[in-house]
């Protein structure tokens, strides 16, 4: 963080000043959130879904959450489209952004009399993976590879590759990014 002069200022320089009121109502705040995200994790959990510690997820989610959800540690979910029909298992440090629907299941679209549901198996999410704003994942998808990147509105139709940089529709890989 620079001010104007161009001089670094560190974070405790910033707060220093600050009043007393100040700093007890960053503090309440701060409290407010962290109770709210842990009484979403808890009505989760009571309504059968795994969800790890220090994992963020909004209170439709909590609100529609069964068995058939696992999701690890640190994780940050900022979307409630899931279809939970089938399994969804993501791993720890993902982020999902607002608007990213997960379909886990489909029609047969070859059965012209049945009109039967047809599942999908589990979809993966791997660690350190992102799926930016509005995107979609397919149910022919059953794994997110280790820190892909999904761009925002992208369809993903296949799994993808670790460490891909995937955008479009449907989705191609782009490139690679490094650790």
């Amino acid at each position: 963080y620079y001010m104007s002069s161009a001089i670094p200022v560190s974070y405790y320089d910033r707060i220093k000043g600050r009043s007393s009121i100040r700093f007890y109502l960053g503090i309440i705040i701060r409290f407010i959130n962290w109770s709210r995200y842990g009484i979403n994790r808890t009505i989760a959990r009571l309504r059968g879904a795994t969800i790890g510690s220090n994992t963020i997820i909004p209170f439709k989610l909590a609100r529609i959450a069964d068995s058939s959800l696992f999701i690890g540690d640190d994780c940050v979910i900022e979307s409630s489209d899931f279809d939970l029909r089938g399994e969804i298992r993501i791993s720890h440090h993902v982020i999902i952004n607002k608007g990213v629907s997960i379909i886990r299941a489909s029609h047969h679209i070859d059965d012209n009399c049945d009109y039967s549901t047809k599942y999908y198996p589990p979809l993966f999410i791997s660690p350190y993976s992102w799926l930016a704003t509005n995107s979609c994942i397919l149910p022919s998808v059953s794994n997110i590879a280790r820190g892909s990147v999904i761009g925002a509105a992208s369809v993903i139709a296949k799994d993808t590759e670790e460490m891909g940089v995937y955008s479009g529709n449907p989705a191609t890989l782009l490139r690679y990014h490094s650790d």
